[in-house]
């Protein structure tokens, strides 16, 4: 099994060079940068120092932005709009200055969330929803528009479910439909898949389908996992412990050169070496 750990594991993450260091200290060469670091100078700098030997994979809002908000590709807002498929294209362009093996991201929301206080902190949703159809029609072209990027780039890039019991209703990518419906309108491209099977948890309980459901539609696109658990009811990033219902999926031989992204938030090392061998089995 491909493991990477993400640079969310590391206790009070967000100065990435302290993450990168906890990393390399720990002896953690396969490594994702995360979502939650503080801006910097010189992103891509940061990303290389003193690992030569590190893999890299880049997940959705690094570099982050000076002023911080929530990317949506999805958003009504004009101005959301465009400073989100903006923000993604920079992250894509980081991804391919630090030799990352793919940049992954996350979908459309119904509605511009604010962004949290901190990785724990839940988000705020101030506006009200669009339509899915709505959504659906400005997402679309972002993306394609973003795919297009990539591919210019020469950059590996996949898109991430989302998941959640409480705030289902604001968000798309959550149900296998939709899913189906994505991969038949990016059938031509170049476009991945991120399973993260924690937002799946949630949403299969939230929507009531069967996990698998969404695993078959998205069936020949996954390019990376996102491992982590939790309670069903909320996105807690626990640790990955024996028993956990995806462990049978992500040790399937076909997934054995597919990057698994331990997810979960503020471990020990201990713990995440724990959770890599309850991964790897």
């Amino acid at each position: 099994m491909l493991t990477f750990v993400s640079t969310t594991c590391v206790p009070e993450c967000r100065d990435l060079r302290r993450a990168l260091d906890w990393m390399a200290a720990e002896g953690f060469d396969r490594v994702e940068i995360g979502s939650y670091h503080l801006p910097l100078a010189d992103p891509v700098a940061e990303a290389l120092r003193g690992a030569p030997r590190r893999r890299l994979i880049v997940h959705n809002y690094f570099p982050p932005a000076e002023n911080p908000f929530i990317v949506n590709i999805g958003s009504a807002d004009p101005a959301v709009l465009a400073k989100s498929v903006a923000q993604v294209k920079r992250a894509i362009d980081t991804a391919k200055a630090v030799g990352a093996e793919l940049y992954t991201f996350h979908p459309a929301f119904l509605v511009d969330p604010a962004p949290p206080e901190g990785k724990k902190d839940s988000l705020y949703w101030p506006g009200r929803a669009v339509t899915r159809e709505r959504a659906w029609e400005i997402f679309l072209p972002a993306l394609r528009d973003i795919i297009a990027h990539a591919d210019r780039a020469g950059q590996r890039v996949a898109i991430e479910n989302q998941g959640s019991v409480k705030e289902n209703d604001s968000l798309m990518m959550t149900q296998p439909w939709e899913w189906r419906d994505l991969m038949a309108e990016t059938r031509a491209t170049s476009l991945g898949v991120l399973v993260d099977v924690g937002h799946l948890k949630l949403s299969a309980v939230a929507n009531k389908f069967r996990r698998e459901e969404l695993l078959e539609a998205v069936e020949g696109r996954i390019y990376a996992f996102h491992a982590h658990d939790n309670d069903g009811q909320d996105d807690q990033h626990r640790p990955v412990g024996e028993g956990a219902w995806f462990l049978s999926t992500i040790r399937q031989a076909r997934f054995e050169r597919t990057p698994v992204v331990l997810e979960s938030w503020d471990l020990t090392p201990d713990q995440v070496r724990a959770s890599l061998a309850a991964m790897e089995g």
